[in-house]
């Protein structure tokens, strides 16, 4: 098929009706079609879709040539769907005030590039400004943490020919040919090398940078925060942790509940 339905265009170069590749589209067509999405019981109800925030995605996955081209050829839960191939596109689906919207997982340029400044942080939490008692520190596991290789398939097309799924693998240099391998199915709706190795980069600089997370409480006055802001905190020391209890031995090795990823602490 060289083209798909007509859909709503959400892009700020185009207007009215047309078929469209972006993610941010589809997104907006199965929350308001009557007949194929969610219409009738959102009301066809804009005020419950951040147009705002498609449009601006959809001038990141245009740019980044973060394309959409694939069937959805039974029924789905909407939510569910967008959530789980949202990730693919470098987007999270998210609920903020009271709106449903795809935004991008990385920051952006007000072009929709991939930004590669230092990233702007729109608050800043101490213990000024954090309920007591309210902070939990959790690292990730050591085999959430392991690095690996990604293989990703996706479907090359070509005219009047049947597609075919090939097959790209993408790690860091200083990653082992021998690590562990982690497969992709992407070729239901990614149709681009390019798009599939950018995926790839994304997973896996997610298992290398994201060490742990955080929780706490604070007074909502004074906030002016949404869903894919930046905050920095900063605390005087990590919060007590069961699982660190242990000891050390007179060789240096530390015995306790899970391992402690390399790093400095501070021990009582």
């Amino acid at each position: 098929l060289s083209e798909g339905i007509k859909v709503k265009l959400n892009h700020p170069s185009d207007s009215g009706f047309g078929s469209s590749n972006l993610l941010t589209d589809l997104f907006y067509y199965l929350l308001s079609d009557n007949t194929a999405g969610v219409g009738g019981i959102l009301g066809n109800n804009d005020s419950l879709i951040n147009i705002v925030d498609l449009k601006e995605t959809s001038k990141f996955l245009r740019t980044n040539n973060l394309f959409f081209n694939g069937a959805i050829a039974k029924p789905v839960n909407i939510r569910q769907y967008i959530t789980s191939i949202a990730p693919n596109f470098l987007c999270n689906f998210v609920l903020s005030e009271g709106k449903l919207s795809l935004i991008p997982a990385v920051p952006v340029t007000p072009n929709g590039d991939i930004s590669t400044s230092a990233i702007t942080v729109k608050h800043l939490f101490t213990s000024g400004n954090i309920l007591e008692d309210s902070f939990e520190l959790n690292y990730l596991g050591a085999e959430e943490r392991e690095q690996f290789k990604a293989s990703l398939t996706w479907r090359e097309n070509e005219k009047n020919q049947l597609p075919r799924k090939v097959v790209t693998t993408v790690r860091y240099a200083d990653v082992s040919e021998d690590a562990d391998l982690e497969s992709f199915d992407l070729s239901e709706y990614i149709c681009s090398e390019e798009h599939a190795r950018m995926v790839g980069k994304y997973f896996l600089a997610l298992r290398k940078h994201v060490t742990h997370t955080i929780t706490f409480k604070t007074a909502a006055f004074g906030l002016d925060l949404k869903c894919g802001d930046y905050i920095k905190v900063v605390t005087e020391s990590s919060p007590y942790n069961a699982a660190n209890n242990g000891v050390i031995s007179s060789t240096g090795v530390i015995s306790s509940a899970r391992n402690l990823p390399d790093g400095q602490y501070k021990i009582i």
